[in-house]
């Protein structure tokens, strides 16, 4: 399991352009250490946190690329569709698993 506390979920959403990338940020947060330039493809169902964190990140994004009066549909079904799994409550708070097969790494020719 690895660590993904509050403040780094604060401090990769503020330091992100916009919602996509603060999730593919998270992404490379929690899955290290890997080459980018080599994966294929990502399953983000594949990382697993509790119920506490993940609405912690959804929380943050809607902050940043919301606000209090924009729509909260982006980022909703952002993280509805791409987000991490949160259907783990085994996974104590501010602590992420990944699946075995999280990520595909392309094939070395």
């Amino acid at each position: 399991m690895k660590d993904l506390t509050k403040e780094r979920i604060e401090e990769i959403v503020e330091k992100s352009d916009d919602m996509f990338m603060a999730l593919l940020n998270l992404y490379k947060t929690v899955i290290d250490p890997i080459n980018w330039d080599d994966v294929l493809t990502i399953t983000p169902w594949g990382i697993h946190t509790n119920r506490k964190t993940s609405e912690y990140i959804l929380e943050k994004m809607h902050e940043k690329f919301t606000g209090p009066t924009g729509d909260p549909w982006p980022v909703n079904s952002l993280i509805l569709n791409k987000g991490f799994s949160a259907a783990h409550d085994e996974v104590p708070d501010w602590k992420i698993e990944i699946a075995e097969d999280c990520f595909t790494i392309k094939a070395k020719v």
